[in-house]
C-alpha cells in the first residue's frame, strides 16, 4: 500500500471498508473532510471521525485527459460532491451520466489504485 500520513488513515481505512469518514466536532457539530487537529469553524480541538452516509450534490464534474501518473488511464472522469454534512469529496465519475446540481451517493471502485479504493461518485 501507498505511504500515507498517519492523520489520513480513518479516512483511507473508511474507503477500505466502503465507508465515507469525516470529523465532526463535538463542540460546534461542524464536519471537515481534510484530517486536522482542531475544528476550522470554532479551533475546538476535539474532533472525531464519524461514518458519513455518503450522499451528496455534484458540484463540478470532468474528464481527465492528462492523468497525473502513469496508474491512471487517460480520460477517466472525476467530480466534486458537496456531502450533506458540508464538506467535498473529490471522487471518481463517469461525466457522460452526472451533471452540476445531481443527487449522488458515493460508492467505491472495486479496484484500487495506489493500494486505496477510491470514492466514486454514483447517481442516486
Amino acid at each position: 500500500m501507498t505511504s500515507q500520513p498517519q492523520h489520513e488513515h480513518p479516512f483511507w481505512d473508511g474507503c477500505a471498508r466502503g465507508v465515507v469518514r469525516v470529523q465532526l466536532c463535538d463542540d460546534c457539530g461542524g464536519y471537515s473532510l481534510l484530517a486536522r487537529a482542531a475544528c476550522p469553524a470554532c479551533l475546538s480541538e476535539t474532533m472525531r471521525w464519524v461514518d458519513s452516509p455518503g450522499r451528496g450534490t455534484i458540484e463540478s464534474v470532468t474528464r481527465v485527459h492528462r492523468p497525473p501518473s502513469r496508474e491512471l488511464p487517460s480520460g477517466y472522469g472525476l467530480a466534486v460532491v458537496r456531502l450533506d454534512e458540508g464538506p467535498s469529496v473529490l471522487a471518481r465519475a463517469d461525466p457522460d451520466e452526472l451533471w452540476i446540481g445531481q443527487r449522488t451517493t458515493i460508492g467505491f471502485s472495486d479496484e484500487t489504485t495506489g493500494g486505496r479504493r477510491l470514492p466514486v461518485a454514483l447517481p442516486a
